[in-house]
């Protein structure tokens, strides 16, 4: 929708993106107490699942970032330089992982996940990202292959198929995906 939250910043940053200017911002992360307001140099703005984003480099963590539109409080032109990371490329930020998420420590895997034989059809038509392989059915499953970094989005879209999907590899996404199913048994604990 046009009136989402954060939607009021998208061409002012659209112009400060093409002029290469650095931005304060003062930027209000659901997992911090109070707002931060670090010089930002805007790379690009990117939507995923209706929300938008802006990617920044933060000139005081010295890392890029990606800043949902919806939590930006505030836009205003700084006079520190525009910084470019030689490591950014805007065509291939975002080619190794599904969605917007990169862990600082993340590396591409190889991910190996077993679809139900009534819901495999639906994500071999329906790819989850670019590197998806069908490599064998049986009656027990579809086995699909994938080579990205597994983040908070690769495990939001495997939970959201329950029962239909088993994680078989790699063994620290396997471990991590039963972690958040026990955490939200436990949550249904007193239903018989």
């Amino acid at each position: 929708p046009v009136d989402a939250p954060g939607q009021q910043w998208l061409d002012r940053l659209y112009r400060h993106v093409f002029q290469k200017e650095v931005l304060h911002i003062p930027y209000h992360p659901y997992d911090f107490e109070d707002p931060y307001t670090p010089p930002f140099s805007p790379y690009l703005l990117k939507e995923y699942n209706k929300s938008w984003f802006l990617v920044a480099f933060n000139h005081k963590r010295e890392r890029i970032e990606t800043l949902a539109l919806d939590r930006i409080q505030q836009v205003e032109a700084s006079c520190v330089t525009f910084y470019r990371s030689q490591a950014f490329d805007g065509q291939q930020y975002f080619r190794d992982i599904i969605g917007l998420t990169i862990p600082d420590e993340g590396k591409v895997e190889e991910v190996l996940i077993r679809l139900s034989p009534g819901q495999a059809p639906y994500l071999a038509t329906k790819p989850l990202h670019s590197t998806q392989e069908l490599l064998g059915k049986s009656e027990d499953g579809w086995l699909f292959r994938f080579r990205l970094i597994p983040n908070f989005e690769l495990e939001s879209q495997l939970l959201a198929l329950g029962e239909r999907v088993e994680v078989l590899a790699p063994a620290s996404l396997r471990a991590h995906i039963k972690k958040r199913i026990e955490q939200t048994r436990e949550l249904y604990k007193d239903l018989k």
